[in-house]
């Protein structure tokens, strides 16, 4: 083989290594990027079960405070007939304001 082709072959050599370690540089690189985006979805996964929990949480209380205060309107109405509170209580109950 002539000089020149071992230097040719050579030169093709040292290029395939810079550019394998430029890929592998690049690689690592993505594989810290994804570790940080994964760790950081688990932490939003948690935090949205916290808040689910909490939300199912509040609604169970506004649903027996509903019916609290539907009891206490029933009594109301049953002993006094007609109070306007009880009036009240239906209309925030449908969003209207009292």
């Amino acid at each position: 083989m002539s000089e020149h082709l071992v230097r040719f072959w050579i030169g093709r050599t040292e290029e395939a290594y810079r550019d394998n370690y430029k890929q592998q540089v690049e690689i690592e690189r993505l594989k810290s990027e994804l570790k940080e985006m994964t760790e950081a979805a688990y932490g939003f996964e948690k935090q949205l079960d916290r808040e689910l929990d909490k939300s199912a949480m509040l609604c169970g209380q506004v649903m027996r405070l509903t019916k609290a205060g539907d009891a206490m309107a029933a009594d109301l109405i049953g002993e006094f007939g007609s109070y306007n509170s009880v009036d009240d209580w239906n209309a925030t109950k449908e969003g209207k304001q009292s």
